[in-house]
């Protein structure tokens, strides 16, 4: 799974390059932290705790049945079905910044999936593919700027007449670009599930749902800027007039 890594990342943000800007966005917020989620991909909603978002789709799981034929090879002819598929979600989820604060790289997301497979053999399998970019947000409308960079995970087992093996892991979100400071992000993805069944049973694959954390850092507003000023200059001024009365005295 993981030699894939870059290939769906570059899918992923081919995909973003060209989302289109009609989302059915539907606003929550965080403790520090707007959430814009698409409505018409994250049918089932949102839940939100401090600076974080979990996401349901509400489509994303197809199933395959086998009902005829043995259960498995002994017991005579068996038979195989399967699914194979993939969801692409562009701008699906925009976070924005509260006034005084700005998201930074400290980006996070947990998928939760289902991969079943029964009767005498099978596999199942799910690549979770999240792209992150900087831009600003205005009206519905996210106008990009830096590709920040991207994270996967992944699942896999198998199984052949009740013995196998199975495999999961994370490829951590790999910064891409020096900026550091973002008053918006959006997040692209894509979600591949698969699974297969020999012998009497079903195979399916589906997304659950996605968490994504932000982390934002606190920045002085203008006027606090401003008021930095003045004070920095009431103690100039102190400090010259006191070393003025030392040399008078």
């Amino acid at each position: 799974m993981k030699h894939c890594v870059s290939q769906y990342i570059a899918a992923v943000l081919a995909l973003a390059a060209g989302a289109a800007q009609a989302a059915d966005y539907v606003k929550v917020s965080g403790t520090n932290v707007d959430f814009y989620y698409d409505a018409d991909f994250w049918t089932l909603g949102a839940t939100v705790s401090g600076n974080s978002i979990s996401v349901s789709p509400g489509n994303v799981y197809e199933r395959a049945n086998v009902s005829e034929g043995a259960a498995d090879p002994y017991q005579g002819p068996v038979f195989t079905a399967g699914v194979d598929f993939t969801r692409t979600f562009e701008r699906s989820l925009i976070a924005v910044a509260h006034t005084g604060y700005r998201l930074n790289n400290d980006i996070a997301s947990t998928g939760s999936a289902t991969v079943e497979s029964t009767g005498s053999s099978g596999f199942g399998t799910y690549d979770l593919e999240n792209v992150y970019t900087s831009g600003a947000f205005s009206s519905g409308v996210f106008a990009p700027g830096e590709e920040i960079g991207g994270s996967v995970e992944w699942a896999y087992f198998y199984y052949e007449m009740y013995s196998g093996g199975s495999d999961s892991g994370t490829v951590p979100l790999a910064v891409g670009t020096p900026v550091t400071s973002h008053s918006a992000i959006a997040v692209d993805g894509a979600f591949r599930g698969a699974a297969s069944v020999t012998g009497l049973g079903y195979a399916a694959a589906g997304l659950n749902s996605v968490n994504y954390s932000f982390g934002v850092t606190a920045v002085p507003e203008p006027g606090q800027y401003a008021m930095l000023g003045v004070g920095l200059a009431l103690v100039g001024l102190g400090a010259r007039r006191r070393r003025g009365k030392a040399r008078q005295a």
